[in-house]
């Protein structure tokens, strides 16, 4: 098993080595195609590296809906990667749309989009022993302090009950990017059912139910429909 696990990462490192060379030559679908087969290759530590390489290749093709999706996949490994965000937005910019990221504008949105979960489950954790030893600490020193103590316990355990939230209580919905010119919406999973809108390249949309061929997805006004499969890429 060593063994096979020594090959299988000398396979990656190479394949990224030929991906790296063919990219600096200018060679964007034979370098896509290496950064893809150094993804596949199990337990490889710089998927978001990669992905953000595949980003890069794609955009060089001139298919910025690709490249849009493979650096969203970046930024959940890379979340604070300014590369990153740069070549993200001018994704988004040659698609010409507003940053769909900003779905949400809360300050605990911002927060999730800018950290890892285990980074989260550190800053929660420091929120309730700073409360709670601010609680015994401040018996004998001004109210203030109790409550900046019950505050701190009180943001912690929010962020607790968040973090139990989306890790057992529900299944976060998908996100997906269009990566077709346009895709069509149904009001059924069926290629005769009517089409009730369209969506463009490029658009984030949050896949809520699954089906071999048809996806059901939400837009960003809420509305929901079905659509297929294939002009949809996973940000996994």
């Amino acid at each position: 098993m060593r063994a096979l696990l020594l090959v299988a990462a000398l396979v990656a490192s190479s394949d990224s080595d030929l991906g790296e060379r063919a990219y600096r030559e200018g060679r964007w679908a034979e370098a896509l195609a290496a950064f893809e087969r150094a993804l596949d290759a199990p337990g490889e530590p710089r998927r978001g590296a990669i992905l953000h390489s595949m980003g890069n290749c794609a955009l060089r093709l001139e298919r910025p809906a690709e490249a849009l999706r493979q650096y969203l996949r970046a930024e959940r490994r890379l979340p604070r990667d300014a590369d990153v965000a740069h070549d993200r937005r001018v994704a988004e910019g040659l698609l010409r749309l507003d940053g769909g990221d900003e779905r949400d504008g809360s300050l605990l949105e911002a927060v999730e989009r800018a950290s890892s979960p285990s980074e989260r489950l550190a800053v929660v954790s420091g929120l309730l022993a700073i409360g709670l030893v601010g609680s015994v600490l401040a018996r004998r020193k001004p109210a203030s302090w109790r409550i900046a103590a019950a505050a701190a316990v009180a943001l912690g355990l929010a962020g607790a009950a968040r973090l139990a939230a989306t890790a057992w209580l529900s299944r976060p919905a998908e996100e997906a990017v269009v990566v077709e010119s346009r895709v069509d919406l149904r009001s059924a999973p069926e290629e005769s059912a009517p089409v009730t809108g369209t969506l463009r390249a490029g658009e984030r949309v949050r896949v809520t139910e699954f089906g071999p061929r048809f996806l059901r997805v939400e837009r960003l006004d809420g509305a929901s429909a079905w659509a297929e499969r294939a002009g949809l890429g996973l940000v996994d």
